[in-house]
């Protein structure tokens, strides 16, 4: 079995846990390993369709053994794996601390915080995206929400988020216009979640800060950056970006300026976007239209 792709079937525990099920992944291997000769010491964990072994776990030892390669680009969820290899266990020092960098880039970002709810038998948590522009140091990261909004509520109360870097304008563009929820699988070490679409993300853990006025600096030191791939934006997608956000002031700002607003942005579209970019404008303007015409009914 040389470089194709199997679906591979997991237990949902340890590595695997909540990833899709099943999912593909690349084989290279002409060894397999025999289930009745297999140590009692191992437990098997995946398996592929024709019922070849692809994972064990050791019952006492941290070890796990793959027979699949996560890195390949034939596998789904790969980074998501090797990430969980990497960093699976929580550990004390990577506890975070306030610093001051020189460099920091605002980045367009997601931002997955939780809201958390209090009950008689403990604490259950719900995941929430939202985007907003995050300055994303080498060392430090920090998110700016305004203070009425739900997302500093939820990080006020957890304390912990995970920051998606994403270069895909239609999850910009979905997320400007409606609650909308995206391929996404569970961060291994704090409460989150991490895109599909993501090119890289970061655990977050807040940090004391100054007294807040109408945003709130939510400073902490970000856990080394997880890539899934190198992110780049270009004039359609940043036309598009700015168009999502024009798409969420519908209510502040006068029509006439919305309209030439997007007349000119889709002018850069029109000449250097490609598909996914197009759609991501057409779903814009056509929220913008409808908003529009409603005000006017």
């Amino acid at each position: 079995m040389h470089g194709k792709a199997s679906r591979i079937r997991h237990d949902g525990t340890g590595l695997f846990a909540g990833l899709p099920n099943p999912f593909p992944a690349a084989r290279y291997h002409s060894l397999v390993i025999s289930r009745s000769r297999l140590p009692a010491e191992l437990r098997v964990t995946a398996s592929a369709e024709d019922g070849e072994i692809m994972a064990v776990e050791h019952a006492r030892h941290p070890v796990i053994g793959l027979q699949f390669h996560p890195e390949s680009v034939l596998t789904e969820y790969g980074y998501v794996l090797l990430d969980r290899f990497l960093h699976g266990e929580p550990r004390a020092s990577r506890t975070c601390r306030t610093t001051r960098t020189r460099s920091r880039r605002l980045q367009p970002s997601w931002c997955g915080d939780h809201r958390v709810r209090a009950h008689d038998h403990g604490c259950t948590w719900s995941n929430q995206l939202r985007a907003m522009g995050v300055e994303w140091g080498e060392e430090e990261i920090v998110i700016k929400p305004f203070l009425e909004t739900t997302t500093f509520k939820n990080l006020e109360a957890s304390r912990v988020a995970v920051v998606n870097l994403t270069d895909d304008v239609m999850v910009f563009a979905q997320g400007a216009i409606a609650n909308a929820q995206f391929p996404a699988v569970p961060a291994a070490v704090v409460h989150g979640v991490v895109l599909e679409a993501a090119c890289s993300w970061r655990r977050w853990k807040c940090a004391p800060g100054p007294d807040p006025t109408s945003r709130a600096d939510r400073d902490a030191r970000g856990a080394p950056r997880r890539a899934a791939r190198v992110p780049g934006f270009n004039r359609a997608r940043d036309a598009v970006l700015e168009a999502a956000i024009l798409a969420t002031r519908t209510h502040l700002l006068p029509a006439e300026q919305i309209r030439a607003d997007f007349a000119r942005l889709q002018v850069i579209v029109d000449k250097t976007a490609g598909p996914r970019e197009r759609e991501a404008m057409a779903l814009l303007t056509e929220y913008v239209r409808a908003a529009r015409e409603a005000a006017h009914a």
